[in-house]
C-alpha cells in the first residue's frame, strides 16, 4: 500500500509522526519496524545504521529521525503474529489459506525475528514505564526464522496440513532478505510457546 500510495504513506508515517513528536517530545514512544534496515548486515542492533529499501521502511526511518530529534524514543518491532480473527498477519493468513483450500506462497530466503502481539504489547507497556534511557529499543522474537520455516512450525504446532504451503524464493528488490533484530530486550517466551498461543 505504501509503494502504491507514497504521498499517503508520507502523510501518515512521517508528517503525522513529526507532529506528534513536536507535541509530546520525550514523552513519545514511537513504534517503528525492522524494515528500516536493508537486510545485508543482520542481525541488527538498536544503534546500527538504517538503510530502508521500501517506501514503508523509508517513511518509518524518516519518522524515527523526527522523533529522536524531538527527544522521543523508538521501539522497533519485527513481523508480528498472534490470534487473528480477520486472517491478517502470518498465522491468520496460513489458517485462512488452509481453510479455503488456497495455496499460500512463503519465502525461504526472507528472515525475521517474529514476535507474538501479546509479547510486543507487554514490551511496549514496560517501555512506557521504564526508567532506562535507551532511545532506540528492539522488541524482537526469540529466533531468527524464514517465513517458510515459520509456517511449517506453526502448522506442526497446531496439527494443520502443510499440503497447500509452497516454498518460493523472494525476488523483490524492495524486500530485505534478513532484518533479524537483536538487542538487550529479551522476550519472556520461546517461539514454540508463542506459536501455541495463536
Amino acid at each position: 500500500d505504501c509503494s502504491a500510495h507514497p504521498d499517503q504513506a508520507r502523510a501518515v508515517n512521517v508528517l503525522a509522526s513529526g507532529l506528534l513528536a513536536d507535541r509530546f517530545g520525550e514523552q513519545l514512544l514511537f513504534v517503528s519496524t525492522d524494515l528500516v534496515f536493508d537486510g545485508r548486515s543482520a542481525p541488527y542492533a538498536p544503534l546500527d545504521s538504517v538503510g530502508p529499501l521500501s517506501v514503508y521502511g523509508q517513511t518509518k526511518a524518516e519518522a524515527e529521525e523526527l522523533v529522536l530529534a524531538a527527544g522521543g524514543r523508538v521501539a522497533r518491532l519485527p513481523l508480528l503474529f498472534g490470534a487473528d480473527v480477520q486472517a491478517r498477519g502470518p498465522t491468520g493468513a496460513v489458517r485462512e489459506a488452509i481453510r479455503s483450500k488456497g495455496r499460500i506462497y512463503l519465502y525461504t530466503n526472507e528472515y525475521r525475528t517474529p514476535l507474538h502481539c501479546r509479547d510486543a504489547a507487554r514490551g511496549l507497556a514496560d517501555l512506557m514505564f521504564s526508567t532506562r534511557v535507551d532511545r532506540i529499543v528492539h522488541l524482537h522474537g526469540p529466533e531468527r526464522i524464514s517465513r517458510w520455516d515459520f509456517a511449517q512450525r506453526f502448522c506442526a504446532r497446531h496439527g494443520l496440513s502443510t499440503e497447500l504451503l509452497t516454498a518460493v524464493e523472494c525476488q523483490d528488490a524492495t524486500r530485505p532478505r534478513d532484518v533479524s533484530l537483536t538487542g538487550p530486550w529479551q522476550a519472556s517466551r520461546e517461539l514454540d510457546a508463542m506459536l501455541a498461543d495463536c
